[in-house]
């Protein structure tokens, strides 16, 4: 007994181990790679036919109209609008203009859909939606413009990646209907984070964070003692460097709250996931058997996926 005890706390001591060493190399990428900044800030402002705040919440907002449509992880909006993010940070200036934008955003979100789903949706298909705006030989050309300018580099962590991580630092003891409350909560303020510029310069791993600690608030105490949320605290601050106190993970906690309270009810959205379910799938949205979404991602004011800023 003991010999299997000693052999269970190896266990978990090699996977906190490996799980360290992975989330700080999504950190890492993510502050170097995959870099995003306030690209619209060194842009001249109010130009005529240019990219601005507002175009690309829309754009955001279609990808997820089209991923819910095809019934498809909502993970590949949020790396549609990451590959977007970082051309422009890096400074091209081909997809500055809101049409060329808007043909970036359909081929960055058939170029996710290639590489998250197994499942991808025809260019054709994609093309159609444009109502002969586009070519399937543009949405080529835009492709292969997109892969250079990021080098390759098609994979950065989403705020759902790290997610998914932080997860598995909660204690054994917490139940699973609260890890599954947590996690949709958490998913859904990230997913609403995708759209609304002012996110975009804060890191994939922050808004995670963030997210988490917004949804753990909104758990009552009896269902999830202070105890829990404190060792949460310390294996997130030894595990993966961050800290639920400091300035940063504050600030941007603070930011996404406003964004939550002027966009959705947390309380009609946690009567909306159901409790009795004990799989644990915080990257994939539930379906009913007619086919309707359960998602709390349809849980706003007024229509759908259209957030407002604050």
């Amino acid at each position: 007994m003991l010999a299997d005890d000693s052999f269970q706390d190896r266990e978990r001591v090699l996977d906190v181990e490996e799980m360290e060493e992975i989330v700080s190399k999504m950190r890492r990428q993510e502050s170097t790679t995959y870099r995003c900044e306030d690209y619209l800030a060194r842009g001249p402002a109010n130009t005529v036919g240019a990219v601005d705040e507002a175009w690309r919440q829309r754009m955001c907002e279609w990808m997820y109209v089209v991923v819910d449509h095809c019934n498809f992880n909502r993970n590949i909006v949020m790396i549609s609008a990451k590959y977007l993010d970082i051309c422009l940070t890096k400074g091209d200036k081909v997809i500055r203009t809101r049409r060329n934008f808007q043909l970036a955003a359909m081929t960055s979100l058939h170029l996710a859909m290639k590489i998250i789903d197994t499942s991808c949706v025809k260019v054709d298909s994609l093309v159609q939606l444009s109502r002969g705006l586009f070519t399937t030989e543009d949405v080529i050309k835009m492709e292969e413009h997109l892969i250079i300018t990021m080098g390759w580099h098609l994979h950065p962590p989403s705020p759902t990646c790290f997610l998914t991580r932080y997860l598995d630092l909660f204690h054994s003891s917490v139940s699973h209907k609260v890890k599954f409350m947590i996690a949709e909560i958490s998913r859904f303020i990230a997913e609403m984070s995708v759209c609304v510029y002012k996110f975009v310069k804060y890191k994939s791993s922050v808004i995670a964070y963030a997210s988490l600690l917004i949804s753990m608030d909104s758990i009552d105490e009896a269902s999830f003692p202070l105890w829990q949320r404190l060792h949460f605290y310390r294996r997130m601050a030894s595990v993966v460097k961050l800290w639920n106190t400091s300035k940063e993970v504050s600030f941007v906690s603070m930011q996404l709250r406003k964004l939550v309270e002027k966009n959705a009810d947390l309380k009609v959205l946690m009567e909306t996931i159901d409790p009795k379910c004990c799989i644990l799938q915080p990257t994939t949205c539930k379906t009913s058997s007619d086919g309707s979404s359960n998602s709390p991602r349809n849980i706003v004011k007024g229509p759908a996926v259209v957030y407002a800023d604050y």
